[in-house]
């Protein structure tokens, strides 16, 4: 059975590397000219994290310049929302790109979806309301009586990092004992996206919430507060082809352009960091554990 980190290649068509070609050859922009691919008209449906909403359009867009006849339809909800759905149809999406490897992993023991590959990485940030009101700024705020803030829900992948950061937060020495719980409890809304949080924070309906580094960039009338590097959770974005997708061209296409040259320019551009590399095949690890001295 394959785990999320077991990343298979899959195959990219010849029209794609050539798409790609092109544009690594046309100095970094996104909208560089190339020969468009035609492909069968078709629909590729898209499930993909809330987090993905700010960027996904662009990428998109510069996709379906470039292969025509196929569109694509996106549903930007939160990670566990849209496992729901594909759980109750395995034919509703043709690409699911998830913001963490344990709903692609949940999604991969149901063999709803082909095996993942890692598309990106994130960071998370405490965002704050223009004009900060409420005066932060300093992690050690967040925990301080009748601030309120806002987070993703646990079931989230953005709410569970968001706790885990927390808790490294206080393990790590960077707050006192007792840090996390105070903090939890200023907790005044559980959302079930992060784009809510976002929201709510814009809105200045909460004091701070915790959200990606990419929504503050697509955000900038919010202030933010740093998450020192070893507080970080491993934030992964793994994309596969649902067992549906796995017989369109048109969503190979798809998952090929955006783990290609172009797509992954334009998810750095948008602040996304380079997906964390894969783990060895469990077979490869032992072998090489065995052979160590």
């Amino acid at each position: 059975m394959p785990t999320p980190r077991a990343l298979l290649s899959l195959p990219v068509a010849a029209g794609v590397a050539f798409a790609l070609a092109l544009a690594a050859c046309g100095g970094g922009g996104t909208t560089a000219q190339v020969n468009p691919t035609t492909l069968p008209a078709q629909t590729v449906t898209l499930f993909a994290a809330a987090s993905m909403s700010k960027v996904m359009p662009q990428l998109i867009t510069e996709f379906e310049n470039r292969y025509q006849g196929v569109s694509v339809e996106a549903d930007y909800e939160g990670t566990q929302a849209l496992l729901t759905k594909l759980e109750a149809d395995p034919a509703s999406a043709d690409v699911f790109l998830s913001a963490d490897l344990k709903h692609m992993a949940t999604a991969s023991q149901q063999g709803l979806v082909d095996p993942a590959q890692n598309l990106a990485g994130n960071r998370l940030v405490v965002v704050l309301p223009p004009g900060n009101p409420a005066h932060i700024t300093a992690l050690a705020d967040l925990a301080r009586s009748g601030v309120h803030l806002d987070l993703a829900d646990t079931s989230v992948p953005a709410g569970a990092y968001a706790e885990q950061a927390l808790h490294s937060i206080e393990a790590h020495g960077d707050a006192p004992t007792g840090y996390t719980a105070h903090v939890l409890a200023n907790v005044a809304s559980r959302e079930s996206d992060v784009e809510q949080v976002v929201t709510k924070v814009a809105s200045g309906v909460v004091d701070a919430g915790v959200v990606y580094a990419t929504d503050a960039q697509a955000n900038p009338h919010l202030g933010t507060l740093p998450i020192p590097a070893a507080d970080q959770p491993a934030t992964v974005y793994p994309v596969a082809l649902t067992r549906h997708g796995a017989t369109s061209a048109g969503a190979r296409a798809f998952l090929d352009f955006l783990l290609g040259t172009t797509g992954q320019h334009i998810l750095r551009s948008a602040g996304f960091t380079a997906p964390p590399p894969p783990s060895p095949p469990a077979s490869a690890a032992a072998e090489s554990s065995s052979s160590t001295p």
